[in-house]
């Protein structure tokens, strides 16, 4: 990886960290996911570093999640299996990203050490809808399950696709029906209004 690719993703790590710790000392263990290119497995010294940089912040490594998407895997595979296997002995993450848009393989989902999939939002939005986008994200969580993997669904906007991936046994959720992106501050302020919500009696 370039010098500067090399920095940047340092930099970008860093600063989710830097997140987690800020939530941390408030009293939220908050996990954090990073998008990561498969040229970054290249770096055989990422784990090391990536593990520095969460002690700096004294993060837990379990709060950091590497996604890549299932595209990269599928080109990258063997490559990716060294550091890959070594940033799961350290304790983070690893997400497969947009699972159901690339070919990455059952031997190869077996084979790399991943704990989450994320359920590509092509599929999620309108399976409530569609059999064809239902059987694709039932088929992925049954998948993950039997794999003993988390399964994520991604871009879950309605009340009737939250409905569907809950009783499909999904086990994370993220999307605008939930919130939509927001600064950190924003997200205080959220966090405290479902807060003040969730004391109150029903």
């Amino acid at each position: 990886m370039p010098a500067l690719g090399k920095w940047l993703l340092d930099f970008t790590l860093d600063e989710a960290l830097g997140f987690a710790a800020r939530w941390g000392e408030d009293g939220h263990a908050v996990g954090v996911a990073v998008n990561v290119h498969a040229g970054a497995f290249d770096d055989l010294d990422l784990p090391d570093r990536i593990e520095k940089l969460a002690k700096s912040r004294g993060v837990p490594t379990s709060q950091l999640t590497l996604e890549i998407t299932e595209r990269s895997v599928a080109q990258d595979a063997v490559r990716m299996l060294d550091v890959a296997t070594r940033l799961r002995i350290k304790g983070f993450g690893l997400a497969i990203d947009d699972f159901g848009t690339g070919q990455s393989g059952l031997a190869q989902l077996q084979r790399l050490p991943f704990n989450q999939i994320k359920i590509d939002q092509q599929f999620v939005h309108g399976a409530a809808e569609s059999g064809s986008k239902r059987s694709v994200v039932e088929a992925s969580i049954a998948l993950a399950r039997n794999l003993k993997l988390t399964s994520v669904a991604e871009g879950v906007q309605r009340r009737a696709e939250w409905d569907l991936l809950r009783d499909l046994g999904c086990e994370q959720m993220q999307g605008y029906f939930t919130a939509r992106p927001m600064v950190e501050e924003g997200l205080r302020a959220w966090v405290s209004q479902w807060e003040f919500n969730a004391s109150r009696p029903s």
